[in-house]
């Protein structure tokens, strides 16, 4: 079970990561992603009621928590992590981060449109593509704001 010192919880904190729309999705999961300036990569996840039921909602949201703590445990295992994580103050996200891995992120996580079988095996798989890829584009979004 993830912790909930790996959980982002308040309001503010989604709206945050929402607003810098550095994001990825696959038809089943869309992962949103911002730097975070702690010692640790955190999960939000925001589903509707459209999803289905509660006991529907509460299954999706277990299976996805179970599957971000296997996957970035694998990630920050395989991936060179600075040993200093930059803070996330306007000043510093213009630090260009490490060429390989990716610093501790916030991900909010949303159910996307194809509801493909809801195994954990599923959510793996696509959370060890979509995680990567959301820390890439805002490395190359970094990048391209030094030098505009």
């Amino acid at each position: 079970m993830v912790k909930d010192t790996f959980s982002i919880k308040k309001t503010d904190e989604f709206k945050t990561v929402f607003e810098r729309k550095c994001s990825a999705g696959d038809g089943l999961l869309i992962v949103y992603g911002l730097p975070n300036g702690r010692g640790t990569s955190r999960i939000g996840l925001s589903v509707s009621k459209r999803y289905g039921g509660a006991v529907v909602r509460v299954r999706w949201k277990r299976l996805v928590r179970e599957a971000f703590r296997l996957t970035v445990a694998q990630l920050e295992q395989n991936a060179d992590l600075p040993e200093t994580v930059p803070s996330v103050s306007p000043a510093s996200e213009m630090e260009t981060p490490s060429e390989k891995g990716f610093p501790p992120m916030d991900f909010v996580v949303v159910p996307g449109k194809a509801r493909r079988s809801d195994s954990m095996a599923d959510f793996q798989k696509s959370l060890q593509k979509l995680l990567p890829s959301v820390a890439k584009k805002w490395k190359r979004d970094i990048i391209r704001r030094n030098i505009d």
